[in-house]
């Protein structure tokens, strides 16, 4: 059995491409990512999450093949030399990484991922959104036992997902003794649903925690972008309808990959002064997708 991912999935890939020609134009990179040095050793914070660095490259992952349960801080360092995400899905048990990238790619066949289909025995956890070459992104969530991947699909530059080409890394979550570090303290709470995000408090200028809770009944993703000056929430839903001409957004500050209803993870900002967006880029069960027909994206003021 599959899951109908979207008509217009293609909205989900082909969102990202102009993140191309913003990093093109952002000498430091991304707002809200750092550079930083890979290592892919899981490590245990003193007083937060297990670190776990991700190095990905074109067009791989290199990562541990072993992580304890529990509370977990995915870092996305991106090596390569184009635009990567890490969605983290876990999958029943008795299925493995072959069979999951094996499903993925034939729902793109012939027709194009406008058909595409997510097996129902793959469960989304969120993981860092797209992260800038040379800058590092992350995501925190509460990892259970099991087998897991994580996959790229991005487009750039070809048009081809990067699972296609062999951007995906299994690991399996392991018992742990140890307890598990408590959540972080987030400065701001976002709510999904069925299709609008709520705020417990503005987002401000600085760094800050974000906590992402899924409670609606479909998959979201959470990407917070930066506005060109004079632009707005409905410039952007507009462009993306039909990706004519130069996008209305001209930085990302981070988010959360595709997460399952009933879900939450974290994330962390640095925020510069300006207008921003909050967009979901998934799609329904009918394959509409949330930003453009649902309209499910907010504009917001960060001082």
């Amino acid at each position: 059995m599959v899951v109908p991912l979207s008509r217009t999935f293609r909205y989900a890939l082909l969102a990202v491409t102009p993140f191309a020609a913003w990093f093109l134009a952002a000498p430091n990179g991304i707002t809200g990512q750092t550079s930083q040095a890979a290592t892919s050793s899981p490590r245990r914070s003193t007083s937060g999450p297990r670190v776990v660095t991700i190095t990905a490259t074109d067009y791989a992952f290199a990562g541990p093949a072993e992580i304890p349960a529990g509370l977990t801080t995915f870092r996305l360092v991106n090596g390569g030399h184009t635009l990567h995400h890490a969605q983290i899905v876990k999958l029943n048990e008795g299925k493995g990484a072959a069979e999951y990238a094996q499903a993925y790619i034939a729902s793109f066949g012939t027709s194009g991922p406008e058909h595409g289909s997510l097996p129902s025995w793959a469960l989304r956890f969120g993981g860092p959104a797209a992260t800038d070459p040379g800058q590092t992104g992350d995501a925190t969530a509460t990892l259970e036992p099991g087998n897991y991947v994580l996959v790229c699909d991005i487009v750039l530059p070809d048009g081809i997902p990067h699972i296609k080409k062999g951007m995906m890394h299994a690991f399996r979550v392991v018992p742990s003794s140890a307890p598990s570090a408590p959540e972080p303290k987030a400065d701001v709470v976002i709510t999904l649903r069925e299709y609008s995000f709520d705020l417990s408090a503005p987002l401000r200028a600085g760094a800050q925690t974000i906590r992402v809770n899924n409670t609606g009944r479909e998959a979201h993703t959470t990407v917070l972008l930066q506005l060109v000056p004079g632009k707005t929430a409905e410039d952007f839903r507009k462009w993306a309808g039909t990706l004519a001409g130069p996008p209305p957004t001209m930085a990302s500050a981070g988010g959360v990959e595709h997460m399952d209803g009933g879900r939450h993870a974290f994330f962390t900002a640095k925020l510069k002064p300006g207008e921003y967006v909050l967009v979901c880029f998934a799609a329904d069960a009918t394959g509409k997708p949330h930003l453009v027909e649902h309209r499910m994206v907010r504009q917001l003021s960060v001082r």
